[in-house]
């Protein structure tokens, strides 16, 4: 399900982040785009983000049933690469 209709950003993209080390909403918005132009995914996209960290840490689930099950890539869903978290250089 797409979360950011601004940016094509969907459930699966978000988890995919955090499961890569994404841990905020700002690195995942500097990432994907997610909440950067009118934030009305932002509490929703936060909410994915910590419950995949969530589960992540406890091996648990995340607590959405299907959310939880193997998925197949979708065809109309875009796909976006995962990128490594960068540390700011010092100025």
């Amino acid at each position: 399900m797409f979360v950011c209709i601004c940016n094509a950003v969907s459930d699966r993209d978000i988890r995919a982040h955090a499961e890569s080390g994404v841990s905020t909403l700002d690195e995942l918005r500097l990432r994907t785009g997610c909440s950067d132009c009118c934030g009305q995914c932002a509490d929703e996209a936060e909410e994915i983000l910590q419950a995949t960290l969530a589960a992540r840490l406890t091996g648990g689930s995340t607590g959405h049933p299907t959310q939880d099950l193997p998925s197949a890539p979708r065809e109309s869903e875009p796909k976006r690469p995962v990128l490594p978290v960068m540390s700011p250089q010092p100025a």
